[in-house]
C-alpha cells in the first residue's frame, strides 16, 4: 500500500501539481457530512457499493462511529435473486450500528439515514430500506450543492464522491437548515 501511495504522489509531483491532502474513504464521507448535512441531532451517512458499504454516524460535526459493512451491493442488486437476503443482512447491520451508537455511547437515537448516490437505484434503495428501518432514509444529491454548469448524474456523483469529499476538508457547513437538507436529500 505504501508503494502505491508513493507512486501516486510521484505522478502528482512530476505533473507540476502540489499535493494538498491524501484522505481515506471514511474521512471523505465525514467531509461531505460536515459540509452539506445538518447533523445537530445525529445522522448516519452511508455509501453502499459492490466493494462493501461504509456507515458513518456523526452528531454536531463530530464523527462517533464509522463502520465497514461487508455487504456487497452491485449496481443491479435490487433486481438480483439475492436481493431479499442481502437487504435483510444490510438492515440488520445498519440496526446493529444504530443500536451500538445509542446504547454504548449513550446517545439519542438516530432518526435520519442519508445514502450517498448510487449509479441508478438510489431512490429505490432508499425506499426499500425506509420500509424496514425506523429512521427515515433519503438520498443526498451532491449536485444540488455544487456550483457547476455541468449537471452530475447520480452515477457520476458516486464515481466522483471521493474527490468531492477530499476537496471539502476544512470547509464549513454549506447547509444549516433542515429544509435545505431535505430539498437536497
Amino acid at each position: 500500500m505504501k508503494s502505491k501511495i508513493k507512486s501516486i504522489v510521484d505522478v502528482v509531483t512530476e505533473s507540476g501539481l502540489e499535493l494538498a491532502v491524501i484522505d481515506i474513504p471514511e474521512l471523505v464521507m465525514k467531509n461531505i457530512s460536515s459540509a452539506f448535512i445538518d447533523d445537530e441531532n445525529g445522522v448516519a451517512l452511508m455509501d453502499l457499493r459492490y466493494t462493501g458499504s461504509t456507515m458513518n454516524i456523526s452528531k454536531a460535526d463530530s464523527m462517533y462511529l464509522t463502520r465497514r459493512i461487508n455487504t456487497q451491493l452491485d449496481p443491479n442488486v435490487m433486481q438480483s435473486a439475492d436481493w431479499e437476503m442481502l437487504k435483510d443482512r444490510l438492515v440488520l447491520e445498519i440496526q446493529r450500528s444504530l443500536d451500538y451508537y445509542e446504547s454504548q455511547m449513550g446517545k439519542s437515537p438516530i432518526n435520519k439515514i442519508i445514502l450517498m448516490p448510487r449509479q441508478h437505484d438510489s431512490e429505490a434503495m432508499a425506499s426499500s430500506l425506509n420500509q424496514l428501518l425506523t429512521a427515515s432514509v433519503s438520498v443526498l444529491d451532491l449536485a444540488a450543492f455544487l456550483d457547476s454548469e455541468e449537471i452530475l448524474t447520480t452515477e457520476e456523483q458516486q464515481i466522483y464522491m471521493p474527490v468531492i469529499g477530499a476537496t471539502l476538508r476544512g470547509i464549513k457547513k454549506v447547509v444549516r437548515t433542515e429544509k435545505d437538507v431535505e430539498e437536497a436529500a
